[in-house]
């Protein structure tokens, strides 16, 4: 292979990599929207928007627990969720891994619920050109005080 033709590979090997993480770095700034959306929904209040962003290949004994787990939070809590973490561990076509670390804090008085600071590991998958979550693993909860500081372990 003569010079002019090693250039010419090299140079696009170069813009393919340049594309390829432009797009990378697209699909990780949506789906960290998603992440603020969904947290958004849930400081509001908004079931309907909330339950809307599972996937229809959720498990469905899953998407039944998370309707009364809502049901009963928005109904006799006041949560305020924030991201403290974003990261995309994989994406790969119409599927990602993130995990995302988050404070949850109730501003009323609930014995049942502990304020909390999670690190979940969420499958996303792409429906209709929107991510949506399929599934969610709990890496880590521990309790935090009002204020964001960590006060022990719940998980």
């Amino acid at each position: 292979m003569n010079k002019s033709h090693m250039r010419l590979v090299i140079t696009m090997m170069m813009l393919f990599l340049i594309t390829a993480c432009t797009a990378t770095s697209q699909t990780e700034k949506e789906l960290e929207q998603v992440v603020e959306d969904n947290l958004q929904a849930m400081n509001e209040k908004d079931f309907t928007k909330y339950m809307d962003m599972l996937s229809k290949d959720t498990d469905p004994n899953v998407v039944t627990q998370t309707e009364k787990t809502m049901e009963y939070a928005f109904s006799n809590l006041d949560l305020v969720s924030t991201v403290k973490r974003f990261k995309a561990v994989s994406i790969s076509g119409d599927t990602a891994i993130i995990e995302v670390e988050q404070d949850t804090i109730n501003k009323k008085s609930d014995p049942r619920f502990k304020n909390n600071r999670t690190i979940a590991e969420h499958t996303m998958v792409k429906e209709n050109n929107q991510w949506k979550f399929k599934s969610t693993v709990i890496r880590s909860t521990k309790q935090i005080d009002s204020s964001g500081n960590v006060i022990g372990n719940l998980q």
